[in-house]
């Protein structure tokens, strides 16, 4: 039986401060065309050397297990940081998994 999850991702990348705003902006543009996710970018910056070392996401994933929420988020993040015009990302920093309610407009009900 599907769970619904809260899953947060980051990826280790390098990007330019400057960058970033239009990676956030891309990134939640090109989830906005598939409703069944919500993404929420988010950084980590090793400021004031004006590079972000961590870009990633906050979702709400419906799946079966916790490992099917955490590699669909994985994928959902990587999806929206390609369709964003972003760099390949280096691996996986850090994932946490929630227990949690999705938004019922995310799953079309």
């Amino acid at each position: 039986m599907a769970g619904d999850w809260e899953v947060d991702v980051q990826l280790l990348l390098e990007v330019a401060d400057d960058a970033w705003a239009r990676l956030l902006e891309g990134m939640v543009d090109a989830l906005a065309e598939e409703p069944r996710y919500e993404i929420v970018p988010t950084a980590t910056s090793n400021s004031p050397t004006g590079a972000v070392f961590s870009v990633g996401a906050t979702l709400q994933v419906t799946a079966g297990t916790p490992g099917e929420a955490a590699d669909t988020a994985v994928a959902v993040t990587r999806r929206a940081l390609r369709s964003a015009g972003g760099p390949a990302d280096r691996g996986v920093a850090e994932i946490t998994i929630r227990r949690g309610d999705v938004d019922p407009r995310l799953s079309g009900l």
